[in-house]
């Protein structure tokens, strides 16, 4: 079950960044910047999967029993009583196994407080040679804090490594291109790191990184004209199987493009 709340409230945050670009020559360039966030009242997204795993931890000792956090994810889950009886959301009384949940009900609330922090790594240059100019930039990012209360009276919880961290850690991009005259070909690789399976917390193992490329040849007709084929992800990459998801679409949603391969012809003409 799934429920509203008309009591949530705005998000608001702050941000710091710094960095660093070296110019090493006009045909290579590099930088280095990091950046700190904080957010408060952050909108988090509590699923039964999330709040089971949480009051699991509630119980054997993984969460301090009484905090707000424990509380709050207790509220959320109804169970039979010790006859196996119990009521669900519209009074109907119902029946099943003692002391196991009937009724989880999710939805969001606002975490008191959300740290991240990270690193952003890139490189740019170009070369000309007899057969044409290359051009290359890759940029790399590694996400280095993220740690979360859920009451302002809440100790800071370290969530970068945690089981139920959906994020990835680690991002990155290599884009290089090749231009002869009037015609162009690029490469795009886009990389994202490892991320837990969806296995029972505790129990949990990375999925293997994964890598889509993309590729774009351009043509220029005359001064006017040009015509553009892109393929996107050229090897059909699809998301790494997770034989621990038993429901659709078997791999987290919004974490992956699960389109395959993909094709597009573009004219583009200028007057």
């Amino acid at each position: 079950m799934s429920a509203g709340d008309l009591t949530l409230e705005e998000e608001t945050g702050s941000s710091f960044t710094a960095g660093v670009v070296y110019e090493y020559s006009d045909e290579l360039s590099f930088n280095i910047d990091f950046y700190s966030i904080k957010i408060e009242n952050k909108i988090k997204k509590l699923d039964a999967t999330y709040i089971l795993d949480k009051l699991w931890l509630c119980e054997n000792g993984g969460e301090k029993a009484d905090s707000s956090l424990c509380n709050n994810m207790r509220n959320r889950v109804k169970r039979y009583d010790e006859h196996g009886k119990g009521v669900d959301r519209l009074g109907n009384g119902i029946a099943g196994l003692a002391y196991t949940p009937h009724t989880i009900q999710e939805g969001y609330i606002n975490a008191a407080e959300r740290q991240d922090a990270g690193i952003d790594l890139g490189i740019r240059g170009f070369f000309d040679t007899e057969f044409g100019t290359f051009r290359y930039k890759a940029d790399y990012n590694r996400v280095i804090k993220k740690k979360e209360r859920i009451k302002a009276e809440d100790p800071l919880v370290d969530i970068l490594n945690d089981q139920d961290n959906r994020d990835f850690k680690e991002l990155g991009s290599f884009a290089t291109t090749w231009e002869q005259g009037d015609t162009s070909v690029s490469w795009l690789m886009l990389y994202k790191g490892k991320m837990w399976n969806n296995a029972e917390y505790g129990e949990r193992q990375k999925l293997p990184a994964w890598i889509k490329h993309n590729l774009i040849l351009g043509q220029h007709i005359n001064d006017e004209t040009r015509l553009i084929f892109t393929v996107k992800n050229l090897l059909n990459a699809m998301p790494p199987q997770d034989e621990t998801f038993s429901s659709y679409p078997f791999y987290h949603g919004g974490r992956y493009d699960s389109i395959g391969r993909e094709f597009s012809l573009r004219l583009t003409y200028q007057f």
